[in-house]
């Protein structure tokens, strides 16, 4: 054999070595952290605000921009349908599940982060309806900027983190919160 086919077997080997480690090792890693980070997203205290900012908007009107901001929110993964009264300023999510089935805890842990959300990258939605089967939860603007300040600059990851998600590991905090913010209809 000479040099040049010692050299094109050695390329070769090189090659079905680099593919090898893209297709069996690397591929299946990126798609592990790729799953980890979308099941981080429906849960309240991991969420992370920077996979919803594109969904700012100045007005609610936008019917396709508000479902797409709930299904990259937490509890994305229960079912769920929506009315949007853009006269009243308010949207209705229809969750098609009970709290109890859900967990009361997650419920108002996320409940309260969506609402920060929506709130703070829907301009004009003043009111949100949470409708779960048995309980309705209702949460105005007026009283997540009394409780969060203003919602203008909350959404920057630092700021969004250290008002919002991080609160969330405390349980207390979530059930006072809850209790503070939300009334039952």
């Amino acid at each position: 054999m000479n040099k040049k086919d010692k050299l094109i077997l050695i390329l070769l080997g090189i090659g079905l070595l680099m593919f090898i480690t893209v297709y069996f090792i690397i591929i299946p890693k990126q798609r592990e952290n790729r799953d980890n980070y979308l099941l981080e997203q429906l849960n309240s205290t991991t969420h992370d605000i920077n996979y919803i900012l594109k969904y700012k908007n100045k007005y609610m009107g936008n019917a396709s921009n508000i479902i797409n901001l709930y299904y990259h929110l937490p509890l994305a993964d229960v079912n769920k349908d929506f009315e949007i009264l853009s006269n009243k300023l308010t949207l209705i999510v229809n969750y098609k599940d009970t709290v109890s089935n859900i967990g009361d805890e997650k419920v108002k842990s996320s409940l309260i982060y969506n609402g920060v959300a929506s709130f703070a990258l829907i301009d004009n939605l003043n009111k949100i309806v949470y409708n779960f089967t048995g309980v309705t939860y209702n949460v105005v603007r007026k009283d997540i900027e009394k409780h969060f300040g203003d919602l203008e600059n909350i959404t920057d990851k630092k700021i969004w983190n250290k008002k919002v998600r991080n609160m969330l590991h405390d349980k207390d905090y979530v059930f006072n919160t809850f209790d503070k913010l939300f009334f039952k209809q």
